[in-house]
């Protein structure tokens, strides 16, 4: 992910736009389930004040892992709704921004990193796409998140989803283990110091 040096914390309603369905209310649960573009945009509200401080961390989870960031973003904002995905949810859930992981954002930022000292005035364009790009992953793992609310598991921990995350990597490293538990520490001092309320 990158971050935006002067970014409006406004999104447009891209779930919506592209028409993807959003989640039936659960009569067991004492709030209808929240629709796409309100996920999209309180997910993305919390990318913004969340990843500058973990970026070395989710960039290391990156390069070294294969991880995807706005995917562990997403597994880490659910936490703060006491939600999380299942592993057969994440699967899923990966499977659906595989398209524009691999045609987009892998792409643009392997063009971006392999600028040389002549073509490095192309740096500010491409990080703009890059961020679009990356706001249409998050616009796509907040529609599967809004069509599958009421089946996602209740959670008071964002570890357990990011260890089976983490697990599915496939990774001896011993990051994905310390990740994990570094990354929910990091959620309980984020909600104690910015505060969250459930969408």
């Amino acid at each position: 992910m990158v971050v935006p040096t002067k970014m409006s914390t406004e999104l447009p309603n891209n779930a919506e736009q592209q028409g993807i369905p959003v989640a039936h209310q659960n009569p067991e649960l004492e709030s209808p389930a929240p629709r796409a573009s309100d996920i999209q945009q309180a997910l993305w509200q919390f990318s913004l004040a969340f990843y500058p401080k973990q970026q070395a961390l989710l960039l290391r989870l990156q390069d070294e892992l294969g991880a995807q960031v706005n995917l562990i973003l997403a597994i880490c904002w659910l936490a703060t709704q006491h939600r999380q995905l299942t592993p057969v949810q994440l699967h899923a859930c990966t499977s659906t921004i595989a398209s524009t992981q691999q045609t987009l954002i892998q792409p643009l930022r392997q063009i971006r990193r392999n600028l040389t000292a002549s073509t490095l005035h192309f740096k500010t364009e491409l990080l703009a796409l890059e961020l679009k790009a990356e706001q249409q992953e998050q616009a796509e793992i907040a529609a599967y998140v809004a069509q599958h609310w009421s089946d996602l598991p209740e959670t008071l921990s964002a570890q357990p989803a990011l260890q089976n995350y983490f697990n599915g990597l496939n990774s001896l490293s011993t990051l994905i283990t310390t990740a994990a538990v570094d990354l929910d520490q990091a959620i309980a001092s984020y909600s104690s110091n910015v505060g969250h309320s459930l969408i």
